[in-house]
């Protein structure tokens, strides 16, 4: 592109004759003068390309996201790529990198190395049939993980990721400690026979982050992405301790938490969601605030201001990353926080990528809940997957 051009496109206008590039030893900043049309304000997302000399390309990439002003006329100086960030888009697969998902939540780190910093917290707990521990284990970036680890008597190497509700008590629950019987199902699984990891989700049970300086401080995005930080290292230190095969189980904010790990972590065999999802647009009537809080996805509203048709991603995406494994979902009829003819359209958009028998939908006539019934039949289709 000449420097005197004016390129026209479909929503602005951006005159290269203004652009400079200034370049120190961290950064390349490149300053656009972009003129914006009617219309053309709201969320929007910034790619970008490098090539070098000797022809190396990084193809086309998401590099930001931000929102247009309801201005006709902007010029952005945008601070496109640090040298960091030019080798990782370098190194990197060409476009498509960073998904709708992650232009939300926030991009994925890279996974930690090295074995699990596990520290045990007070004494053991035998229980009928496995015993409990209560441990922290590090998961970076961010605080260290409180959790209960359930051991059963006979273990034969299957493990199970068993993720809260939203409540006070966190990692209590599931494993039998609160006062919900229908939610005891890491109880249940490690009586069965399975390994089981219950961590606290971030600001849950003991955990007391501050997601000014624990989350957004240590360079995530959201809570959402620190929740898959820690469950995807809790993953870690159940193959630590001898699991041969890892499913991820959970009940509301833990099973949209089981479907956020499984999808970003292809060691998870099957994941079990309860009432854990609908589609964007039916969650609460398309009123999105519950899910543009710090804990989950503050850009929600920052960036895509609480609007369903604005969100690079919607469920579905996050199904068609599990396909290739088992999914079991309970979708009560009367669950007044996630709508279940929503679950019903996001099922239709992929149920014909799982093969046969590997997406099961229960749809029980009862509110936000997990029954007995339900639960026990997710357990048979986990000893199957």
């Amino acid at each position: 592109m000449t420097p005197a051009t004016v390129c026209s496109l479909s929503g602005s206008t951006l005159k290269t004759g203004r652009a400079c590039v200034s370049d120190n030893a961290t950064q390349k900043t490149l300053t656009l003068n972009i003129t914006s049309k009617p219309g053309f304000a709201g969320p929007k997302i910034a790619y970008a390309a490098t090539q070098t000399k000797a022809g190396g390309n990084s193809g086309w990439q998401a590099t930001g996201v931000w929102s247009v002003p309801e201005h006709l006329r902007v010029v952005y100086n945008l601070k496109m790529i640090s040298r960091r960030d030019l080798g990782l888009l370098l190194a990197g697969p060409a476009f498509g990198k960073v998904t709708g998902f992650e232009q939300v939540a926030g991009e994925l780190p890279p996974r930690e190395k090295g074995r699990v910093a596990v520290e045990a917290l007070g004494e053991v707990e035998v229980e009928p049939g496995f015993r409990r521990q209560k441990i922290r284990y590090g998961a970076k970036p961010g605080l260290p993980v409180y959790a209960w680890l359930l051991t059963p008597e006979k273990f034969a190497g299957r493990a199970a990721l068993c993720l809260h509700q939203t409540t006070k008590i966190g990692k209590d629950e599931p494993v039998g400690l609160g006062g919900k019987p229908n939610l005891r199902y890491a109880q249940e699984l490690a009586q069965r026979g399975y390994l089981c990891l219950a961590p606290d989700y971030p600001s849950f049970g003991d955990d007391k982050t501050d997601f000014a300086k624990d989350v957004f401080g240590a360079g995530l995005a959201s809570g959402t992405m620190k929740g898959i930080v820690n469950h995807r290292r809790g993953v870690d230190l159940l193959i630590e301790k001898g699991a041969k095969s890892v499913v991820a189980i959970g009940h509301s904010l833990g099973g949209h938490n089981a479907l956020f790990v499984t999808a970003f972590d292809e060691r998870i065999r099957a994941a079990v969601t309860s009432c854990g999802f609908t589609a964007m647009a039916k969650y609460k009537g398309g009123n999105l605030k519950g899910w543009d809080q710090d804990l989950y996805m503050p850009r929600v509203r920052e960036v895509f201001l609480n609007r369903p048709g604005e969100l690079p991603w919607d469920f579905p995406d996050l199904l068609r990353r599990i396909a290739g494994r088992a999914l079991y979902i309970n979708a009560p009829l009367q669950d007044d926080n996630f709508d279940n003819s929503g679950v019903r359209d996001c099922v239709r958009a992929v149920g014909k990528l799982f093969r046969r028998g590997r997406l099961v939908t229960a749809y029980p006539d009862c509110g936000h809940d997990f029954p007995e019934e339900v639960r026990q039949d997710a357990y048979r289709f986990l000893a199957k997957a």
